[in-house]
């Protein structure tokens, strides 16, 4: 009998003994738990300027129906974050050098405006661009003109005057001119002037200006491949990497451009008219990329989905557009 109460008793000893560890184990887990909470500060929530919710004719837009159509692709998990690291107006000493290279003078009564023989520069301060001009004799009888090289003559053109900034040709948006106007769109094979955009590059992706759907820098070249043309807005900028950030998922993507966490950069009937955003009644996602947009106000880049999509306002007109929502989680400004 007492041998029966000794075990019992060696029993309830074990069982103590077990139960006393595993409330151990659980609050040692518990207070690590905390600690690795507390060591480990919050991800940081990016403070949006309004450009995010604003279309590029500066109203906002309601969307009743979002859908996404397409195939999803990979996305990364973490993107980094871009800093301005550049004090110095990079347009503006570019302008600068331009006048005093080609000996430009003000022209007279007309403000922003600098010539000489057959060069001007001018500056426009509703589109904050200039645009640098000469003008050179066009070879009728020149070879097909070689696209590499018309885009070796650009980017040597702006490294000649130090400009330490990461510009990538937009291939598939280049223009054939002939005869060197505005208008006249040909072929590669009749064309005697070349128009090439050039985006920023940040890392691997493309960079564009808060809600802008068009390139910052534009180059023309002639058929004896000298710049015949530059156009470029006051956004000559230098990023320097930050921090990185966890990437939102696609569906986090497409629940905050139905709550309005969206931007209409671009969007076509295909005729000239106003088009009215403020109520999307469908908008059809089909296509997406990663894409950075700078903002003015914080001097950050940070990066943006960027959808292809097809869309229907609240009057049944149906468009072509271009939307962005961020791609890391934002919060509002605070009034």
């Amino acid at each position: 009998m007492n041998n029966k109460q000794d075990n019992h008793q060696e029993v309830l000893k074990k069982e103590f003994s077990f139960g006393k560890k595993a409330i151990i184990v659980f609050a040692l887990g518990l207070l690590l738990s905390l600690l690795i909470r507390v060591l480990t500060p919050p991800e940081k929530n990016l403070v949006q300027s309004d450009f995010v919710v604003k279309n590029y004719d500066s109203t906002k837009s309601d969307f009743k129906k979002v859908a996404w159509l397409g195939t999803e692709s990979p996305i990364p998990e973490k993107l980094s974050i871009f800093q301005q690291n550049n004090e110095l107006d990079l347009a503006k000493y570019l302008a600068d050098l331009l006048i005093s290279e080609h000996n430009l003078t003000p022209m007279e009564g007309v403000e922003n405006y600098w010539i000489n023989e057959n060069k001007f520069l001018m500056y426009s301060p509703l589109e904050k661009s200039f645009v640098y001009n000469t003008s050179n004799e066009i070879s009728n009888e020149a070879p097909q003109m070689i696209i590499d090289e018309a885009i070796r003559k650009c980017t040597d053109f702006y490294r000649q005057y130090n400009l330490d900034i990461n510009l990538s040709a937009q291939k598939k948006d280049i223009i054939y001119l002939n005869n060197d106007q505005d208008h006249g769109e040909v072929t590669l094979e009749n064309a005697t002037a070349l128009q090439i955009p050039f985006i920023h590059q940040v890392g691997e992706y493309s960079l564009m200006y808060q809600n802008e759907n068009n390139p910052p820098f534009v180059c023309r070249v002639d058929n004896n491949y000298q710049v015949i043309k530059l156009t470029f807005k006051e956004k000559f900028h230098q990023f320097e990497p930050t921090l990185e950030l966890n990437t939102i998922s696609l569906e986090e993507a497409i629940n905050n451009i139905k709550d309005g966490k969206a931007s209409i950069i671009y969007a076509t009937t295909g005729q000239p008219e106003r088009l009215d955003l403020s109520w999307i009644e469908t908008a059809d996602l089909t296509d997406f990329e990663i894409e950075y947009s700078f903002d003015e106000t914080t001097k950050i880049a940070y990066p943006f989905f960027k959808f292809e999509a097809t869309i229907t306002n609240s009057s049944g007109v149906t468009m072509q557009a271009i939307i962005i929502t961020p791609a890391v989680n934002t919060q509002a400004e605070k009034n």
